[in-house]
């Protein structure tokens, strides 16, 4: 490649950091996003008893925190969660300094489709609101799979739409709440997963290159960051990823891995063990931009203290990008 493409590459990848607010000297931006307590009835359980624990001044998580950026929540929180927990917690991640990010489904379905992971985004600007009027602030939107759901999946209801056209429908949700809170900066997720609708990987990657750049087209702005929810069953997902993070990068934008466990996991170690896993087999090619640790799965049911190995926070305090990985 020529030195004048490749320092345009960098430029890009700086200027989109820069203005998403993710750019940092010392290592990936790190993201947290715990299971919240809530029993969610589609699954039958809910996340840890000890996630309220976090948000109080002598929580055992204050290395951890350190290290954390941006503290991430669900719908199912903000929509059934408690006006008194929401300002406790709003409160604390102010006084910590950590941004709060919301994870949201951002299509509209249309009559006779809904019930499809990605949408929901006519009740966003609510959920917005909310955050305000219980004293939070909402820097970032991390959007649902939404070119996934609306473009690739083919089960039950599904749509069937083109990549400019979900980036159209999702962005009328998005323009409404941007009217009312123009600080907030949307992001997406995206499963690297096989899929048999498809013919290859390639494909399935060059439909998300589609979708950042219709999102970019029916936004006026880029994202600001692409996240990438890995099937770590696929035998074929480290070169998918290395595929999939060059493609980002190209596009400008910055690139986080979703580090989970596995859903069987039946215990906090089981899980911290997979999620560890994962996250050495991600990076023994790359260093993302941004790495998000999340559970949507019954565990870790432990979220601190950070100094015991089975807990959540035990992985953020200890968090250090392979200093080889590339």
């Amino acid at each position: 490649m020529k030195p004048a493409k490749i320092m345009a590459g960098l430029m890009a990848v700086i200027l989109a950091l820069a203005w998403a607010g993710l750019a940092r000297a010392d290592g990936p931006v790190i993201w947290f996003c715990p299971l919240d307590p809530l029993l969610r009835p589609e699954v039958g359980y809910g996340g840890s008893p000890q996630y309220m624990d976090l948000f109080s001044t002598d929580a055992r998580w204050r290395q951890a925190a350190a290290h954390v950026n941006v503290f991430k929540i669900y719908p199912q929180w903000i929509s059934r969660a408690s006006d008194d927990d929401l300002r406790r917690q709003f409160a604390d991640l102010n006084r910590r300094g950590i941004a709060l990010a919301l994870e949201f489904g951002v299509l509209t379905a249309p009559p006779g489709h809904g019930g499809v992971e990605g949408f929901g985004g006519n009740f966003m600007l609510a959920a917005a609101k909310r955050i305000q009027r219980d004293g939070g602030t909402l820097r970032y939107v991390a959007m649902d799979e939404p070119i996934f759901f609306s473009t690739v999946y083919a089960g039950q209801h599904a749509v069937h739409w083109t990549p400019d056209e979900a980036a159209a429908n999702a962005a009328q949700n998005i323009k409404a709440l941007l009217a009312e809170f123009p600080e907030v900066k949307f992001g997406d997720i995206e499963p690297l997963v096989d899929v048999k609708s498809l013919a290859s990987f390639p494909d399935l990657i060059s439909r998300y290159q589609e979708g950042i750049r219709a999102f970019r087209k029916a936004l006026g702005v880029p994202l600001a960051f692409f996240d990438a929810d890995i099937d770590w069953n696929s035998p074929s997902f480290p070169a998918n990823l290395i595929a999939l993070h060059k493609m980002v990068a190209g596009e400008g934008l910055p690139f986080g891995i979703i580090y989970d466990g596995d859903s069987p996991d039946k215990s906090d170690a089981s899980w911290i063990h997979s999620a560890e896993r994962h996250l050495k087999a991600a990076e023994q090619n790359i260093t993302p931009d941004c790495v998000i640790f999340q559970s949507w799965h019954a565990y870790p049911k432990k979220l601190l203290p950070e100094t015991d190995p089975d807990s959540f926070t035990w992985m953020l305090a200890h968090y250090a990008p392979p200093a080889s990985s590339k």
